[in-house]
């Protein structure tokens, strides 16, 4: 019989019960496991795959979403305005190579591309996508991803995504390769083949990164089982292996999702479970065959070693991983005991040092969120590196102190003081509020605001805020409600009526300007949801058909129609419609101007009428002045006996040399006369003719701008011969002519100029006024006007004689005492002292028989003086030119002599 020793029998027993049981143990296990797993896998490349799809579709919703902006921008704005926002948005192709801007019609209206050097965002501009098939899905859907496709634009192999917001289309190309890395980042440490493909089988993107790539894959067992029916799993055999197949297909991008893992034995689970199991049966006999010498080692060892590894444990030392065991049934639950606790230790510092470092890492890495700790007293705590950033202040600078004299007003902070309180009180956090703070610089940042609790260190509470920078989009918001508003000031303002009505309702008025309200006198509330019809708006209602009518051709313009209207209280207006059809948001809007020609069309009437007078009245007003011709001859000859009188007498010696000039003087008036009578006669006859035919707007106003200037010219110059003819009948004015009226200064004086600007351009002066509004006077402006005249005229004919390039210059001011100060300066010659003080006198001249009678500076005297209640000055020097002062009431005297009585 053969022996054994107690340590090799207790060895060999130890071996074969570890081989005995890890075989039963392990064949056990894989009968059991290998469906399992096979089962396990079967679900998890679905669960994977659907679950991969829907990461990969918020991915790509975020990718889309850059795009909102352009679109929504795009309704109140212009495609120029938005071209730095699509550069902006492209950068360096990551993740857009392109962006376009497209119309409702399918046009190109701006655009951007991260490589400018193969392409030229102007190039583009006005191309047509409306029939790629991404823009006619965008018709039905808001948003839309495509398949891989050429783009016409950059020549590659992209993939396109669309958004469409009311009439706008913003589309942008990604190159297919941009989304690998997304894929990648998506499947994480995933061993499983993971793969993506359009509706075609093209390739979009994988996670294999070293995996040779086809661009179509429909062929392929795995892709064709997947696209036959996607959101499902499937088993496909391959030439090596047989695969799980998972699949799923995103709602709102149209692709395949695709995930594999091989089945059967080539799964690797069932690789490593065997793998397992036979490393650990080899461990097994190791270690049985390591420890069965040692068996009846004595119970010293192993607690010298659990006293050991105690001291260790106390002293935070957990590398003691060695796992010896004892005979002895209690020596061995203290160390499974204190393995398990050594091990419940580890695994507790080691979470609470990962959890340490996810909070500090989801506090301090956030570029945009502003983190701040406070007490229950509003001191700063803690400060994250996005308070710095939008702030300006750093965290040596806030923590420990309160923000009152940093970011927050005192009001401010006492505020923020009270939330935390009520939070400390109630327990509810505060819900977002907008703040307007400051930074460092001193500049104003507005923020969105929640404040809620968390535990202290000490067992209390600390008070966590965080803060979003919305200041700019503050100010974006702030910009389109002012676009808005300046839209409606500017639709308000136009001068031309205008109305909207909504044509899907029956063309009910939905929106009139202030112009509309002040043409037809209807309120807008009373208007407002009404019809034309309703509001009893058309002389002639079956003009409102007529009108509409013309719209019933899809066409959306429509000018020039002439409707008779009805104003509110009943007086018929002619006006001419224009109106043109526009889509906002998807309601067909009518947009219609109506102007108001009823004053037109009389007037042109009127003229008609006019005309056939005005034959007639030309022939009496040519007798008229060929009596009036008559009268001045004998005048003339009046003048010439009175010449003859006044050689008697030497204080009348003057008048005498006069009346040579005074002759010319007269005929240059009366000639000027039949010259515009005569011309206007060629006008009349030429109008004559252009009635007879079609007679064409500009010719009506440019025969009434004719009738108006040859009038002018004869009326002027009739009353110039009329004043001379008056001067040398009574040097004193009689102001008995002279008639009282309100009026403004500056609009009489700009009038004045207007009537003198032939006179002026043909003498090559100037003539400026310098009157600040606002001046009434309550006057004689026909004296006045005769006044400036006067002054004008004396001014171009004695100080600057025959040289042209004169400046006469007229300058009013306001004084105290309720009166009006005149400055008429001229840069002519000046006037010699011994002159200076006789320019008033009755027939003193320098120019005797060369158009100087000697009265117009007397007159004026006269006038100022009697009339107007004022006083007159003149200064001068030789070579300084002269000016002449006129100081007048703001109302002239009411006892005024020869004033016409009301």
């Amino acid at each position: 019989m053969t022996t054994w020793r107690l340590r090799t029998s207790l060895s060999l027993l130890l071996v074969a019960s570890t081989a005995v049981t890890f075989t039963l143990v392990g064949s056990v296990i894989l009968l059991y496991r290998i469906p399992v797993i096979n089962n396990e896998a079967e679900v998890s490349v679905q669960a994977e795959a659907s679950e991969k799809a829907r990461l990969l579709e918020f991915y790509l919703t975020g990718v889309e979403a850059q795009l909102h902006p352009v679109a929504e921008i795009a309704d109140n704005g212009t495609p120029k305005i938005l071209q730095p926002l699509l550069e902006a948005i492209v950068k360096d192709g990551d993740p857009f190579l392109g962006v376009y801007l497209v119309d409702g019609n399918g046009i190109i209206r701006a655009a951007a591309f991260a490589e400018q050097k193969y392409l030229r965002a102007h190039s583009v501009i006005g191309a047509d996508l409306s029939r790629t098939p991404l823009f006619a899905n965008l018709t039905e859907r808001t948003s839309q991803w495509s398949d891989k496709y050429l783009s016409a634009s950059s020549g590659k192999i992209v993939i396109g995504v669309g958004y469409r917001h009311h009439q706008w289309r913003v589309i942008a190309e990604l190159a297919p390769e941009t989304l690998r890395d997304s894929v990648a980042a998506i499947a994480g440490s995933s061993l499983d083949a993971q793969l993506i493909v359009d509706q075609n089988g093209e390739w979009i993107a994988d996670n294999q990164k070293q995996a040779p790539r086809r661009e179509n894959l429909g062929a392929d067992p795995v892709v064709k089982a997947a696209l036959e029916s996607p959101g499902s799993v499937s088993r496909v055999a391959g030439e090596k292996q047989d695969s799980f197949v998972g699949s799923a297909r995103p709602l709102s991008l149209g692709w395949v999702f695709i995930v594999t893992r091989p089945a059967g034995l080539d799964n690797p689970d069932i690789h490593r479970t065997v793998a397992l199991l036979g490393f650990g049966f080899v461990g097994a006999l190791l270690v049985g065959l390591l420890i069965a010498p040692w068996w009846a080692r004595s119970l010293s060892a192993p607690m010298q070693r659990l006293i050991r590894r105690t001291h260790c444990l106390a002293a935070g030392d957990y590398s003691d991983s060695t796992r010896e065991m004892s005979h002895i049934v209690e020596l061995n639950e203290l160390d499974k005991d204190l393995r398990l606790m050594t091990d419940a230790i580890r695994e507790r510092e080691t979470s609470l040092a990962r959890s340490e470092e996810r909070l500090r890492a989801t506090i301090e890495n956030p570029p945009a969120v502003a983190i701040q700790w406070f007490d229950r007293d509003g001191i700063c705590r803690y400060w994250n590196p996005a308070s710095t950033n939008i702030y300006g202040y750093t965290e040596t600078e806030t923590v420990g102190r309160s923000l009152s004299d940093l970011i927050y007003t005192q009001e401010q902070q006492q505020e923020f003081v009270s939330l935390i309180r009520e939070i400390e009180r109630t327990g509810r956090p505060v819900p977002a509020i907008e703040l307007q703070l400051r930074h460092k610089d001193g500049y104003p940042i507005v923020v969105l605001c929640s404040i809620f609790a968390i535990p202290g260190p000490a067992g209390d509470q600390q008070f966590v805020c965080l803060d979003i920078d919305i200041t700019e989009r503050k100010r974006a918001a702030d910009s389109v409600q002012a676009s808005k508003q300046e839209l409606e000031f500017i639709f308000n303002a136009s001068p031309v009526p205008m109305s909207v009505c909504d044509m899907d309702r029956g063309a009910r008025i939905t929106k009139v300007n202030d112009a509309w309200v002040r043409q037809f006198g209807r309120k807008p509330a009373d208007v407002y949801g009404k019809t034309g019809l309703d509001i009893d708006l058309y002389l002639n209602p079956a003009d409102r058909e007529t009108f509409f009518g013309a719209f019933a051709h899809n066409n959306k313009t429509f000018d020039d129609m002439e409707c008779w209207f009805k104003h509110a209280d009943g007086t018929p207006i002619l006006c001419r419609v224009s109106a043109r059809i526009i889509e906002v948001s998807g309601q067909r809007l009518m947009v219609a101007a109506s102007e108001d020609i009823t004053t037109l069309r009389n007037m042109a009437t009127e003229l008609r009428q006019m005309n056939e007078e005005l034959e007639a009245r030309v022939i009496q007003r040519t007798a008229a002045w060929s009596e009036a011709n008559a009268e001045l001859e004998l005048a003339l000859v009046h003048l010439e006996q009175a010449q003859d009188e006044l050689i008697r007498s030497e204080k009348q010696a003057a008048l005498g040399r006069m009346v040579a000039a005074v002759a010319h003087e007269l005929n240059t008036p009366i000639g000027n006369g039949l010259m515009a009578m005569s011309t206007l006669e060629a006008h009349q006859k030429e109008f004559k003719e252009a009635m007879s035919e079609t007679l064409k707007r500009s010719q009506l106003e440019a025969f009434v701008g004719n009738v108006g200037t040859a009038a002018e010219i004869g009326v002027h110059n009739l009353r110039r011969a009329a004043h001379l003819i008056s001067s040398f009948k009574q040097v004193a004015v009689d102001q008995t002519s002279s008639q009282r009226r309100k009026f403004d200064l500056k609009q009489l004086i700009e009038e004045l100029l207007t009537a003198l600007q032939p006179m002026i351009s043909r003498s090559g002066n100037q003539v400026t006024a310098n009157i600040p509004p606002g001046i009434k006077l309550d006057s004689h402006p026909g004296s006045l006007d005769q006044v400036l005249s006067n002054l004008i005229e004396n001014a171009f004919i004695h100080a600057f004689g025959k040289q042209p390039g004169g400046l006469v210059s007229i300058v009013a001011e306001t004084t105290a005492a309720g009166r009006v100060r005149l400055l008429i300066t001229d840069n002519g010659c000046g006037i010699p002292p011994e002159n200076l003080s006789r320019i008033f006198d009755p027939f003193f001249t320098t120019r005797l028989g060369q158009g100087g009678s000697g009265l117009g500076l007397n007159i004026v005297q006269n006038i100022v003086n009697s009339i107007l209640g004022g006083d007159i000055e003149a200064e001068s020097s030789p070579g300084n030119g002269t000016r002449f002062t006129l100081t007048l009431p703001v109302a002239a005297p009411q006892q005024a002599r020869g004033e016409e009585s009301a």
